[in-house]
């Protein structure tokens, strides 16, 4: 059994149930700037947020920590997921090990892929994103098939959703038995897009 059918059905389930939203009281009202003079001061249509994302705006520094295991994720993709021809929500994959190209049904299966989903950021301002959720293949952090965070911040920095589409934002999630922070760029895979 392939790594996408595991993830293809996992994402289905999330679909069909709303998934396991993380504890909004996790969130921290204020707005975090970290990166935001590298962004530019283009905004995309619709969003506040700059759409330029260059220097340190487009770093991926992300990594897990479970006990004494600190892994990293080293690329990370972004799906879109649209509505009557509007994009209204993002899926961002961030994953260490397998295939850098954009992933398909063959790809070789990663050490382990973060996904994590959230609407649209209209601004700045910290929130709770819908879903993340650690797939470990590997096995290095956790045996869990599937571990959801318990608790989750995102801090959206850059956004563009036409031409050529990406995302920054900060990133801190909890889980049991350990953490996931950082900061996340991901640019646009067209194979992770959703209806």
């Amino acid at each position: 059994m392939s790594w996408r059918f595991v993830l293809l059905s996992f994402l289905l389930v999330v679909a069909c149930d709303g998934g396991d939203a993380p504890d909004s009281g996790a969130l921290d009202a204020g707005r975090s700037d970290a990166g935001a003079g590298d962004a530019g001061a283009t905004t995309d249509s619709g969003t506040g947020l700059p759409a330029d994302c260059d220097g340190d705006c487009a770093a991926l520094a992300l990594s897990a920590t479970f006990g004494d295991v600190t892994e990293p994720f080293t690329r990370a993709q972004l799906g879109l997921d649209r509505e009557g021809g509007r994009v209204v929500a993002l899926r961002v994959e961030a994953h260490d090990g397998g295939d850098p190209a954009c992933p398909t049904m063959d790809s070789p299966s990663p050490d382990r892929t973060l996904i994590i989903t959230f609407d649209v950021p209209e601004d700045g301002a910290a929130r709770a994103p819908t879903a993340v959720s650690l797939l470990d293949f590997a096995g290095t952090l956790t045996s869990a098939p599937i571990a959801r965070a318990t608790e989750a911040t995102l801090t959206p920095r850059a956004v563009r959703l036409e031409g050529e589409p990406h995302v920054a934002f900060d990133l801190s999630a909890t889980f049991e038995g350990g953490t996931i922070e950082g900061a996340v760029y991901a640019t646009h895979c067209p194979s992770l897009d959703g209806p």
